[in-house]
């Protein structure tokens, strides 16, 4: 829900329950009253979301990064891969309660697979990420992201 359909839900909400006569100057009141409410919730949300698209995408090419390798020539171990993978769906949960999105357990794992199968969907259009350089663009793309940053902070 955009912060303009919040707005517009807290001022009908404010005109039927209340009854506003006045529809000059306390109307505009109201408006600015509602975006102070509505404003930091949509930050709230839309910084969970950045922050499970930037795991999504440090995850899979982390993952991406090690197709046709040996085990012990990865560059990237799969334990920071699951790391990725953990702190997405913590964000994607988040995104969700910020936003009163609630599901059952098998709506919850189902939502999230389709989520994350969708930005994955996106990453794999990449230049590169469709031939046998896979790995070497994989690496490259983990690194633009600032992924070994990202997970210190982790």
């Amino acid at each position: 829900m955009d912060g303009f359909c919040i707005t517009n839900t807290v001022i009908n909400f404010i005109n039927d329950k209340i009854k506003i006569v006045d529809r000059g100057g306390m109307k505009y009141l109201i408006l600015i009253a509602s975006m102070m409410v509505a404003v930091p919730a949509m930050a709230d949300s839309m910084d969970h979301e950045t922050k499970a698209q930037a795991y999504v995408s440090c995850a899979f090419y982390g993952d991406m990064s090690v197709l046709g390798k040996k085990p012990d020539t990865y560059d990237i171990p799969s334990s920071e891969v699951d790391i990725f993978r953990k702190a997405a769906l913590k964000e994607w949960r988040l995104n969700n309660k910020a936003n009163n999105v609630s599901y059952n357990v098998d709506e919850e794992i189902i939502n999230y697979a389709e989520y994350v199968a969708s930005q994955e969907a996106q990453l794999w259009e990449k230049q590169g990420m469709n031939n046998d350089k896979i790995n070497d663009f994989s690496r490259k793309y983990y690194h633009e992201m600032n992924c070994p940053l990202l997970l210190q902070t982790l």
